[in-house]
């Protein structure tokens, strides 16, 4: 029995590949864990620590009903109001007047920058603008906005030209986080599978590397293609699966002048009275070449998934070595 390929070389099989993976299925299973973990982990820990912010709007118009008859109607003069009121929404008498409303609602008054409303609005064509206010309190942030809308109607008159700004509509207060957290761990259902199936791939190419640099015999296949011997592997199987062809077995011994003396398992771990070979012949362990009679014939069991390359060559060197005659081998 000799090696057909050389030492440098392995075979890589789909069986291989399947052997390996059900030997490392484990490794998908930490990686679909060890993400849900940390998913957890950021879900209850790191994201319950930080705060979420809501864009609160609120949608205002030029009213011109109460207005002389030379601004009515007149969109671009409606227009020019809407910008000169708006301009003066940053300024120091709207900001106090804004505070003192709130703090006669029993609101906190505005106390930076970023509780200044942000004005969306076209200044050249519209009569109507969008206030706007990104923070943690909506209901305080619409109450901000309508503040600062009461103000900007106690200008002077020679802004507002007998107009009111009013708000347009019934705004609605948004309630809950910003973004789309419809799924498990505050994660979108299809975020979430991306996730995951990134983290079984990440598994799975692992074990594909595992399996490329894998010297074990996962099939007889496998073991045909790298070595050269007889298989004398028979159809009457054992407790064990194992069993050797008796008749295919006695025309190796007659054609190679030996008698078979014992069964050598190449796998570390080997099956205790594992084959059925016939009287006077034994199984003897990996390494256990003492026990053989030199110049007798000896046939190697070779396991699935447990045995390795270099322990078939290691079994073959040192039965040379003892003078024991390899009749063949079988596989289970």
């Amino acid at each position: 029995m000799n090696r057909k390929i050389s030492d440098n070389q392995t075979i890589f099989s789909f069986q291989k590949l399947a052997g390996v993976l059900k030997r490392f299925w484990w490794i998908i299973a930490v990686a679909v864990l060890a993400v849900g973990v940390l998913l957890y982990f950021y879900s209850n820990v790191v994201k319950s620590g930080q705060i979420d912010t809501v864009k609160t709007s609120l949608t205002i118009y030029i009213d011109s009903t109460d207005a002389p008859d030379s601004v009515k109607n007149d969109h671009v003069q409606e227009a020019g109001i809407m910008a000169d009121s708006l301009s003066a929404i940053k300024s120091k008498k709207v900001a106090d007047d804004a505070n003192k409303r709130l703090e006669k609602s029993g609101i906190e008054k505005v106390s930076s920058e970023d509780e200044v409303p942000l004005i969306l609005y076209d200044y050249a064509t519209s009569k109507t603008a969008t206030l706007q206010i990104t923070g943690t309190d909506p209901e305080r942030s619409m109450a901000i906005m309508k503040a600062y809308v009461e103000s900007l109607n106690d200008q002077p008159q020679e802004i507002l030209k007998g107009t009111k700004i009013k708000v347009m509509g019934n705004e609605e207060i948004p309630d809950g986080e910003s973004g789309v957290t419809n799924g498990p761990f505050g994660l979108s259902t299809i975020k979430l599978a991306m996730i995951f199936a990134l983290a079984v791939l990440a598994a799975l190419l692992i074990i594909l590397l595992l399996a490329m640099f894998d010297d074990r015999i996962w099939s007889i296949k496998d073991l045909t293609r790298m070595y050269s011997g007889v298989n004398l592997s028979g159809a009457n199987k054992s407790e064990h699966g194992i069993s050797v062809d008796s008749e295919l077995l006695n025309r190796m011994e007659e054609s190679m002048g030996v008698k078979t003396a014992a069964v050598v398992s190449t796998a570390k771990k080997t099956y205790p009275e594992a084959v059925d070979a016939g009287d006077g012949v034994f199984i003897t362990g990996f390494g256990e070449y003492g026990k053989i009679p030199r110049n007798s014939g000896a046939v190697l069991l070779i396991c699935k998934g447990r045995t390795r390359e270099r322990d078939i060559e290691l079994v073959i060197n040192q039965l040379s070595s003892c003078d024991i005659v390899i009749l063949g081998y079988v596989f289970a």
